[in-house]
Parts: C-alpha cells; sequence; structure tokens
C-alpha cells in the first residue's frame, strides 16, 4: 500500500484533517458502506472498523437501490492498541 492509502487509511488522521487535533469529544467513527464496494469494507476492516449492522435499501445511486453495512471504530480503543 502506499503511503498516501496509509495516510487515508488512518481515521485519526482524516479527523485531524477535518477537526484539528483535538479529538477529544470524538468517540468513534460510523461508517455506512454498500456490500458491494468490497475495496472500501477491505480497507475499513484493515483501519479497525467492526460491523455493527445491516439494513436494506437504505440509499440510492442511479436507478439501484443499495443496501448498506454499518462499521464502527472505537477511537479509544483503537488508540489503545496503537500505544
Amino acid at each position: 500500500m502506499s503511503s498516501r492509502a496509509t495516510q487515508l487509511a488512518s481515521p485519526r488522521l482524516l479527523l485531524r484533517r477535518a477537526r484539528g487535533d483535538d479529538l477529544d469529544a470524538v468517540h468513534s467513527i460510523t461508517a455506512d458502506v454498500d456490500p458491494l464496494n468490497v475495496p472500501c469494507l477491505n480497507l475499513l476492516t484493515r483501519a479497525g472498523f467492526v460491523e455493527t449492522g445491516t439494513a436494506s435499501g437504505t440509499f440510492t445511486v442511479g436507478q439501484r437501490l443499495c443496501d448498506s453495512i454499518y462499521l464502527r471504530l472505537d477511537l479509544q480503543q483503537s488508540a489503545a492498541r496503537n500505544l
């Protein structure tokens, strides 16, 4: 994986870029992913996200009704693992 891809796979880095360095108020990140988007699911899983649920027919892309897989990353647990 390229260093750019590794940077993009770091949820804490993404949050720092979006919100600054104060992450104390953010405890978790939730992702909503189309189950057909396997590369995204693989990337999030490698970043430490875990599946928390699924739902059918949650959004439309073009003419296709898509399902969702919900994933969550607990930032405190993630930070503790990286110490």
